[in-house]
């Protein structure tokens, strides 16, 4: 989970707050990682992307994304492989992203959001 350290000043204090106001203030909020890559990395690109990922543990996060079938294969051809989850039960279309080597995540942020433009509004 991601921890945000924070001034008293600043206008969210939980992650849940976090997400609001990123989701409300697209590109205008900065941010530090412990490290290069990783969970809390990936996490806060996907924040960036306007997605709310879901907690994880694992060496994945499973993020809503509408039309995930269609945006799985877009990424796919990108060479970038995640395993699409439509209509889930409680979380509706979701996306398996693996948490890697920072290089190979940050491929599939980009391809991610390249996806997500090219099928807005598309059916698989």
């Amino acid at each position: 989970e991601v921890d945000p350290v924070t001034s008293a000043r600043f206008p969210a204090s939980s992650i849940s707050d976090l997400v609001r106001l990123a989701k409300a203030s697209p590109g205008k909020l900065n941010y530090a990682s412990a490290s290069n890559g990783g969970m809390p990395h990936l996490t806060i690109e996907l924040l960036k992307l306007g997605l709310d990922p879901m907690p994880s543990s694992a060496n994945f996060v499973c993020v809503p994304v509408p039309n995930c079938v269609a945006v799985g294969m877009a990424m796919r051809e990108k060479g970038v492989g995640v395993r699409p989850f439509p209509a889930l039960p409680r979380v509706g279309d979701c996306l398996r992203i693996s948490v890697g080597p920072w290089p190979l995540v940050e491929q599939a942020v980009k391809a991610l959001a390249a996806a997500m433009k090219k099928t807005k509004g598309k059916k698989a």
